[in-house]
């Protein structure tokens, strides 16, 4: 414990999902001391990525529950429910309660420096590039809960003392990521050697990021106090020249059945930073000291 108390220290929410375990595997190289907050403590022993970190019990549906909070640490807010299911009126009547409790409850624990993962959802149906100041337009319960608990929060820190970051989190892939999501979903088909791979037209314009790129953003926000920033790339590229290029980089080729499916009514058909997240740093103000 004593190497806790002399070295900064970040407390991870979600660190068993897929953002969280990238987070947690970058911040531990650069030699952050990482106490994973998890739900399942038998299976996070099974995690290798959490060998090097800290371990404690956490259940956001339990307010009770009390963590030992490190001298300056910092929080990161990964945890979220249901995310593959964002027309659930679940995130409106449970997740934003909970959410919002838990990092009230976390403030006055003793954790001033507050990092929430938001989400490119609360820009909603807005077509073309979006500043992080930017007006948001949820339009599914889940972009709405994640929007209103950012704006709850800031109203927080009107009555609490905390520094508050939230990072609007865009379109993420890599190894581990929902099973049922586009480039899973291929790269099982190419595995299978299928003949052909169903999918939209693919004339989507969003702006995607490695979950690696992502993670490694994400810890360069701990040296900081507040804003709100965009993850991304601050550049655009088509669903289907994303996929094409997922072949060439795997060597394999298969057929794309273009327009099988129609594009979800709920997402934007183009949707992306209006500048990189490095940018965003370069403009932000100085990092704590």
């Amino acid at each position: 414990m004593d190497n806790y108390n002399e070295t900064p220290s970040v407390i991870v929410t979600g660190a068993t999902g897929f953002i969280g375990r990238y987070l947690v595997k970058n911040l531990i190289e650069k030699k952050y001391n990482v106490i994973a907050l998890v739900r399942d403590l038998e299976k996070a022993k099974n995690l290798s990525h959490l060998n090097l970190a800290k371990t404690a019990y956490f259940n956001i549906k339990d307010q009770s529950i009390k963590i030992e909070v490190p001298e300056k640490s910092t929080l990161i807010h990964c945890a979220w429910g249901d995310v593959n299911d964002v027309l659930n009126n679940i995130h409106i009547e449970n997740h934003l309660l909970n959410n919002y409790l838990f990092i009230k409850n976390a403030v006055k624990m003793g954790i001033k420096n507050i990092i929430v993962t938001g989400t490119c959802y609360e820009y909603g149906l807005q077509y073309g590039p979006v500043s992080a100041t930017d007006q948001t337009f949820p339009n599914t319960p889940y972009a709405l809960a994640k929007d209103y608990l950012h704006k709850s929060l800031r109203i927080l820190q009107n009555q609490l003392d905390f520094n508050l970051i939230w990072a609007r989190l865009f379109y993420a892939y890599g190894d581990g990521q929902n099973e049922k999501s586009i480039i899973p979903l291929f790269d099982k088909a190419l595995e299978r050697d299928d003949k052909e791979f169903n999918m939209s037209l693919g004339e989507q314009l969003f702006d995607y990021l490695p979950a690696e790129k992502i993670a490694e953003y994400l810890t360069t926000l701990v040296s900081y106090k507040n804003g709100i920033f965009n993850v991304c790339k601050g550049e655009p590229i088509s669903l289907r020249r994303l996929i094409e290029m997922r072949m060439l980089e795997k060597g394999k080729h298969i057929h794309l059945n273009l327009g099988y499916y129609n594009y979800r009514k709920q997402d934007s058909i183009a949707l992306w930073g209006n500048e990189s997240f490095e940018n965003q740093i370069a403009q932000a103000p100085l990092p704590n000291k």
